[in-house]
């Protein structure tokens, strides 16, 4: 294996690779890039992979993260130039490689919370289903809501994973979450935030998307503090809605927590207000983070998928897919990938 000293720590030894990423990525050295991390603009903090020569799928795979730690042209694009694209939603892109392919739908996040149950996306995903015919799922998040559901329209209330989820249970076609463990994703966000400011970002965004059922901003922070909050890995304040209030009115004194919105959220909200320099509170650069742990993850994951030779259909939010395609390209060189669907291009919704 080539030696390779980024950062001031080099390289580290396989059993040393960052716990976020996949175990296909056991055989590959981890070298961090130059520099700290920074919270506004966390692409060019994230660590390099090297691939070995005898591994294959590690090395196709280290590809990705190579690019995407270097910022090259096969990377994950960063949130600075996402922040400059246009691009249809939704996206989806076709990978035909060997015996193995790949359905990518970047959706609108729909759903009962929006207002929208029977959304046109759900018409479109159940198309791409039909034609397809896959052999392995991957949706967004951690939920299983709407495997069970009693029909399509059931299903469409909760977004388009429970669409997913209810075309693949229908077909019998297995179906796994494309997300890190929790536990994983919380041990690389500690390397640059605090749990009490992870936790707070967590709350927050099942807040703005109502991740726990109908009810008021309270019921929502509460239900996730009682269902997440006990966990190991977020052990620690706020663990009770007492302890949530208190730790925004300290760390977001001008934030009024109840009326926060997906957009607040937004990752590349300090990119398009020039005077927020980066972020214009803690809450982009933990949102940042989060995807880049979870871009990293999903690459990896649908490539060693298609490399074993099977017919994945995912579903994530648009973004990732348009972020994620170069490195895809990159990794998969000899596949054959199309855009589907061109649509006149909007500014990332």
């Amino acid at each position: 294996m080539a030696s390779f000293t980024y950062g001031p720590r080099g390289c580290v030894s396989r059993k040393d690779r960052p716990r976020h990423l996949p175990s296909e990525l056991t055989r590959v050295a981890y070298c961090p890039i130059l520099g700290h991390p920074s919270a506004s603009d966390t692409r060019g903090a994230r660590g390099t992979a090297i691939p070995d020569k005898d591994h294959g799928v590690g090395g196709a795979l280290a590809v990705v993260l190579l690019c995407a730690g270097l910022g090259c042209t096969h990377g994950v694009m960063s949130w600075k130039e996402y922040s400059r694209t246009t691009h249809p939603v939704p996206y989806v892109i076709g990978v035909e490689a060997g015996h193995g392919a790949l359905l990518y739908f970047g959706a609108q996040h729909i759903g009962e919370a929006r207002g929208t149950p029977r959304h046109p996306e759900v018409d479109q995903i159940v198309s791409e289903w039909e034609q397809f015919r896959p052999t392995l799922v991957f949706s967004e998040g951690r939920s299983t809501i709407g495997r069970d559901s009693p029909s399509l329209e059931a299903a469409a209330r909760v977004g388009e994973g429970g669409v997913l989820r209810f075309l693949a249970a229908r077909d019998a076609v297995p179906t796994r979450s494309i997300e890190p463990p929790l536990e994983e994703e919380v041990h690389a966000l500690r390397e640059w935030f605090s749990l009490e400011q992870i936790k707070v970002y967590y709350v927050l965004r099942c807040v703005s998307q109502r991740c726990t059922g109908p009810g008021t901003p309270e019921d929502q922070a509460a239900r996730w503090l009682q269902r997440e909050g006990e966990r190991p890995e977020l052990a620690g304040t706020p663990q009770t809605i007492e302890d949530f209030e208190n730790s925004t009115r300290r760390l977001l004194p001008k934030l009024d927590w109840r009326t926060v919105t997906v957009g607040f959220l937004d990752p590349t909200k300090g990119f398009l207000d020039p005077k927020s320099e980066g972020g214009e509170t803690f809450l982009q650069g933990v949102a940042r983070r989060t995807s880049d742990v979870r871009d990293e993850y999903m690459v990896a994951t649908l490539v060693a998928s298609v490399r074993e030779g099977e017919r994945v259909f995912a579903v994530v939010g648009a973004s990732h897919v348009v972020m994620q395609e170069p490195a895809l390209r990159g990794a998969l060189r000899k596949a054959k990938i199309t855009r589907l669907h061109e649509q006149t291009p909007s500014p990332h919704p």
